[in-house]
């Protein structure tokens, strides 16, 4: 077996691996809920502290007025064994997270 051969293999089995898991968080959180069924995950945003920019520019840019910090900003998708799934960023601290959520096309990507 070559090497394509073996990646796609160990990559179905990780893909088979997942979707157990994604049941498995699908029920957990039904139980705790009991409307929504289909829900493996929760979208999470989060900031990551930076020194003050010496630009002007970027400082607007890096500046979020909600913590009055200077940051950058990230998008994941937190399961409920507290793993982050997916990891978008970094994007401008300005950046509200609606629009991080819109630009990284999170709902395209979760919806099949």
């Amino acid at each position: 077996m070559g090497k394509v051969d073996t990646y796609r293999n160990h990559m179905g089995n990780v893909m088979k691996e997942f979707g157990m898991y994604c049941k498995r968080f699908a029920e957990t959180i039904y139980k705790k809920n009991n409307v929504y069924n289909r829900i493996i995950g929760f979208v999470d945003g989060t900031m990551q502290k930076i020194a003050r920019p010496n630009v002007n520019n970027e400082q607007r840019l890096a500046y979020n007025g909600w913590k009055h910090i200077h940051c950058l900003k990230y998008q994941t998708i937190v399961t409920p064994d507290g793993i982050s799934s997916s990891f978008i960023g970094p994007f401008p601290g300005s950046t509200h997270d609606v629009k991080i959520f819109d630009d990284s096309k999170t709902l395209e990507r979760l919806i099949f």
